[in-house]
């Protein structure tokens, strides 16, 4: 069941006194619409594939292993020699055990997620508003991975093996790579507000937007109005 949800500046006339979402008006801006669509690969080749994915379409999708942002600024420079000296020891000490390797930087990586969601809760608590709902093997390459696995990541259910996830996953991390490196430099540019990049193509091509899509996103004429930061 969905929870009740608002952004602090916005409100919309969609969300019942039972909690749940009738329907989505297109003058709902995506903070909300964020706890109303379940969340979907951004890789194109997942999403699009007209039949499930098999181990041979996994590995001929293009990661870029040899992907490498070369360092610009003093801090870019600083944070990759650091992050190299530091790989030293972890790869003298993990060498082929890539199984514990993966183990410990799945537990290291779950920590800023913890801080985040542990920050997110307690504003939720001195806010008292909802923030979203949370939803809540062996190791060889086994063939009984969840169902929800193979649904989500389109993959063939009769071959699907853990493997297969696994390159699912990181086709699609590979992306999520591409994306920070992108956000990082808006930020850098100081055009950290997508919604910006937004009302510029509302007002300059209004009919870019088809109306089904435009009620997805939230997007619409009056936007422009709608999106201001109070």
């Amino acid at each position: 069941m969905l929870q009740q949800s608002y952004a602090p500046s916005f409100n919309s006339q969609t969300v019942q006194q039972n909690g749940k979402i009738d329907k989505v008006e297109s003058h709902i801006p995506p903070e909300i619409l964020l706890d109303t669509r379940h969340p979907e690969p951004i890789r194109h080749e997942i999403v699009e594939s007209e039949k499930p994915l098999k181990s041979n379409d996994l590995e001929n999708i293009d990661v870029k292993l040899n992907f490498h942002r070369e360092p610009v600024t003093i801090a870019d420079k600083v944070a990759y020699q650091v992050i190299k000296l530091i790989r030293l020891p972890v790869d003298w000490f993990f060498k082929k055990k890539y199984i514990h390797r993966a183990v410990v930087l799945e537990t290291i990586a779950g920590v800023p997620g913890m801080v985040g969601g542990t920050v997110r809760h307690l504003q939720s608590l001195r806010k008292l508003k909802h923030d979203g709902e949370i939803d809540a093997g062996n190791i060889p390459n086994i063939k009984n991975i969840p169902d929800i696995a193979i649904d989500y990541w389109h993959l063939d259910r009769e071959t699907a093996t853990l493997r297969d996830l696994v390159l699912a996953v990181r086709a699609d991390e590979a992306v999520h790579r591409d994306t920070n490196h992108h956000f990082a430099d808006r930020i850098v540019l100081g055009r950290e507000d997508l919604r910006e990049d937004i009302k510029n193509i509302i007002a300059n091509e209004p009919n870019r937007f088809g109306e089904k899509l435009g009620k997805i996103a939230g997007v619409s004429q009056d936007a422009n109005e709608k999106w201001k930061w109070k």
